[in-house]
This record gives C-alpha cells, sequence and structure tokens, in this order.
C-alpha cells in the first residue's frame, strides 16, 4: 500500500451495518489513504470475529499484510503494512463517561490509566494505518466518540470512527 500524500479527510459520520463487503472495503479505503479507524460497538456485538474473519482475510486477498494485536500489551515489531489492536481504551470521552455515569466515579483507576498509558506508548510506535477495536456498551458514548475523534489521541494521526453493527 503506497502513502497517500493527499490531504483529503472526510469527517462525516458514518454507521455502517454489519455487511462484511461493505465494511472491509470501507475501512480497506480509509487505510489506503494512510489513515486510522476505531471500530466500536458494544461487548459480545462480534467486532474482533469480523475483523479476524472478514477483514483480516479481505486485506490478505488485497496483498496487505496484516499483524493482529489482542491488545496494547503485545504490539511489537513493524513488518507489515497495518496493523490491528484489539481491547484498546480512549480516554476522549472519559468526561463525557463520567458524566453519564456519576456512580462510577473515578470512571478509571489509577492502575488502570497507567495500564492505558502503556498501551499509547505503544499505539504511538505504529507509524503504519491500523484498526484499533473498542468497546462502548452506551449508545451515546458510541454516538459522542462518532461525533468528536478525529484524531488518535496516542499520536494525533486522523482516525475515522465506525460503528459495528450487527
Amino acid at each position: 500500500m503506497q502513502e497517500q500524500t493527499s490531504s483529503f479527510f472526510n469527517p462525516d459520520i458514518i454507521t455502517m451495518q454489519f455487511n462484511g463487503k461493505v465494511l472491509t472495503k470501507k475501512i480497506y479505503n480509509i487505510l489506503e489513504k494512510s489513515q486510522s479507524v476505531i471500530l466500536v460497538a458494544p461487548t459480545d456485538a462480534g467486532k474482533t470475529w469480523f475483523v479476524l474473519n472478514k477483514l483480516i482475510p479481505f486485506l490478505g486477498q488485497r496483498g496487505v499484510s496484516v499483524k493482529y494485536f489482542e491488545d496494547g500489551d503485545a504490539i511489537s515489531g513493524d513488518n507489515f503494512e497495518i496493523a490491528i489492536v484489539d481491547e484498546v481504551e480512549i480516554l476522549a470521552d472519559r468526561k463525557f463517561l463520567e458524566e453519564i455515569y456519576p456512580e462510577d466515579r473515578p470512571f478509571y483507576t489509577d492502575s488502570y490509566l497507567k495500564k492505558m498509558q502503556r498501551w499509547h506508548s505503544s499505539m504511538s510506535k505504529l507509524k503504519m494505518p491500523s484498526v484499533y477495536i473498542v468497546t462502548r456498551n452506551d449508545k451515546r458514548a458510541i454516538g459522542y466518540l462518532k461525533k468528536k475523534v478525529f484524531s488518535a489521541e496516542w499520536d494525533g494521526r486522523k482516525i475515522e470512527v465506525l460503528e459495528f453493527k450487527r
């Protein structure tokens, strides 16, 4: 995949229905522009299954080398064109989550925040377009990410949030 120098970036809010061909092509098109994707949905929605059984084979058929990481601690190497990181946590919506779940304060423990820092440090070393799998169980939180997140908090690169729906 060649790096594109175009400054084209479409911040349109996109909700993808579970249609393997449509979603894989949409993700591929974003990655081809050297941008990254946050794939977000609730727990057990099938995000990981989709990535392992649809997206990775789709990319492989197009000659794209992909490396899947089960979480930020597993990140290693750089001999691949696309990284896919599962179990990613982000802080972009932290205040929003604390507002809608005031009984859960603090929303993140200090030890979990340290783990997130370690993950973000590892993800910042990924210089290739990537797919980050994020879980949000509240539709309001998913909507917040789709409307507010346009760059990765660990490296500032452009990112598009896609909602995964079955």
